[in-house]
């Protein structure tokens, strides 16, 4: 890459360039999945796993993110949509929880792929199965106030304490994830929220429901934590 291209880069998409020198110049998922072994000891559960080849790939301060919040909070009942390793970190954070608080926490994983559902549950450790309900859903289209959502289909509509939005689908695009905005109208509870990317999603809700949210947002690392007040 020439100097006027790099010059380019840092001007016009600062977040992007800052994240391409963090993860391949200076090797910092290496460095973070180091800091993550010696912090949780579970390394073991997102490596060296042959399935785990056909899987995004573990991003281990996006793990840390979801397992400290969730040790913050202490919910008694967290909504995934788009599940994979960051599973396993949510029913890890959850028997944590269930063994030193007695907090009897409970996962609601969505996934709009049935493939990439099974993978999920394949390499689930058999003494997490039991924090978590495992759920397929087509992904659909809709209005909600005018605006354009992507729907899980089938989703139980009852108060989460927290939300982990990870879809992945050509829908998000275009739309906002609509399904926390449904559940919110539905239940009149609002949830504690992470959102891994889908800045159209983050900005949205941020303008909607932002007296209801201590709310942080890294461009670098693309997430946004929305923690209720």
């Amino acid at each position: 890459m020439n100097l006027i291209n790099r010059l380019k880069n840092i001007l016009f998409e600062p977040h992007s360039t800052l994240r391409y020198w963090l993860f391949i110049k200076l090797n910092f998922d290496n460095i973070y999945k180091k800091k993550f072994q010696k912090k949780f000891k579970i390394l073991d559960f997102f490596v060296n796993l042959d399935k785990g080849k056909k899987m995004y790939s573990p991003q281990f301060h996006d793990l840390n993110n979801l397992i400290v919040t969730i040790q913050k909070l202490k919910p008694v009942s967290v909504l995934e949509f788009g599940g994979g390793y960051s599973t396993i970190a949510i029913a890890y954070a959850l028997s944590e929880n269930f063994k030193k608080f007695q907090i009897n926490g409970k996962l609601y994983s969505y996934d709009q792929s049935n493939d990439y559902l099974d993978l999920t549950k394949s390499i689930m450790p058999k003494h997490l199965e039991k924090f978590v309900d495992f759920h397929y859903s087509e992904l659909v289209l809709g209005k909600i106030d005018e605006i354009d959502v992507s729907l899980f289909k089938n989703l139980e509509i009852k108060k989460y304490d927290l939300i982990y939005e990870d879809r992945y689908d050509a829908h998000i695009r275009q739309t906002v994830c609509g399904d926390i905005l449904l559940l919110i109208k539905k239940t009149n509870h609002v949830p504690s929220i992470i959102f891994d990317g889908h800045w159209k999603s983050v900005f949205f809700h941020k303008r909607k429901f932002k007296s209801l949210y201590n709310i942080s947002i890294s461009k670098v690392f693309k997430r946004a934590n929305f923690i209720k007040k």
